[in-house]
């Protein structure tokens, strides 16, 4: 398991890497650390709400790797349901809609998570780092990082009460490295 292979891989340099060190292979390790990462995470999570895993029903999640990869590996480690949501920058605020309607209607403990890593989200969106591509002013960073909040039924000063989803409008925008206009213009 995931939490058994953190013992030996817990001392990884990804952090630590320097940047002109970056490739695909060392980002893809630093996705399978984030996934150890994630897990531990989650763990700390739910013993701070004192909760065990058994306790978790449902775990919406998301990151920016086909197949929702990330989210994957880190959703089998623990015996509930998953929904993999796919939405980029909006991963974590159509996670938390989601878990919440859950919770809302079912009574149970969710988890809204989502995760992104910039080398990986560089290979799928732009260009490898390796291609060395200058970027232009309105290119836009994918920060590496992850997010996640336990959602419960029991009342709290801290709720999810409305939601809203937003449309599609076509601003004509047509510079592909633009996605910041794209997202919110």
């Amino acid at each position: 398991s995931i939490i058994e292979k953190l013992k030996i891989n817990s001392k990884t340099k990804m952090h630590n890497r320097n940047p002109e060190d970056w490739t695909i292979e060392n980002a893809e390790d630093g996705d399978f650390v984030a996934c150890i990462n994630g897990v531990v995470f989650i763990y700390n999570c739910l013993n701070k709400a004192n909760l065990n895993p058994q306790d978790l029903s449902l775990m919406v999640g998301g990151d920016l790797l086909n197949q929702n990869m990330t989210s994957n590996f880190v959703a089998r480690e623990f015996n509930c349901s998953f929904l993999g949501v796919y939405s980029a920058c909006a991963n974590i605020g159509l996670a938390l809609i989601q878990a919440s309607m859950y919770v809302d209607h079912k009574g149970i403990n969710a988890l809204a998570f989502t995760s992104s890593h910039n080398a990986t989200a560089e290979r799928q969106f732009r260009y490898p780092l390796e291609y060395g591509v200058k970027r232009k002013k309105t290119t836009t960073f994918t920060a590496t990082g992850s997010a996640a909040f336990l959602l419960k039924s029991e009342p709290s000063t801290i709720r999810i009460t409305k939601a809203t989803i937003g449309s599609v409008v076509d601003y004509g925008l047509s510079d592909v490295n633009d996605m910041g206009s794209a997202m919110a213009p």
